[in-house]
């Protein structure tokens, strides 16, 4: 691999924590730190947003942690994470058309919530929200 393709790919993967990061900040604020207690415990004042998803990050990262997240997959969690995957970043709709027959948009909906409250996808909403009017 040339150090331009290695290069490229730990960019890409900057990217990617970044956007994930962002996605973690822009949570409200009940969602956010009912979700910081889930991973990370009790949460002592003075707390930082940065600081608390520096430390989640730190947690996910341990291999422990990793192998207990893919034994906890089921066949359609990873046929779902394949389908974001090879549809890149595919909107709702594009998944229940990919997975007609299989997934009613209800199922669907709770897959996809049950994926990012176990923090295995998420959700970049920013190209979502209302364009602000000048």
């Amino acid at each position: 691999m040339s150090p331009a393709t290695t290069r490229q790919q730990r960019d890409d993967r900057a990217q990617k924590v970044i956007q994930w990061q962002e996605c973690l900040t822009t949570l409200p604020d009940s969602i956010f730190f009912e979700l910081m207690r889930m991973y990370l415990g009790e949460i002592k004042s003075p707390f930082n947003k940065q600081n608390l998803i520096e430390r989640l990050g730190s947690f996910l990262h341990k291999e422990q942690v990793k192998e207990n997240i893919l034994l906890l997959l089921s066949q359609q969690d990873c046929q779902i994470i394949s389908a974001i995957a090879l549809l890149e970043h595919p909107t709702q709709e594009i998944l229940l058309s990919f997975f007609a027959g299989s997934l009613s948009l209800s199922e669907l909906q709770d897959k996809l919530m049950n994926l990012e409250e176990r923090l295995v996808i998420f959700r970049n909403t920013s190209n979502l929200l209302p364009k602000q009017q000048p």
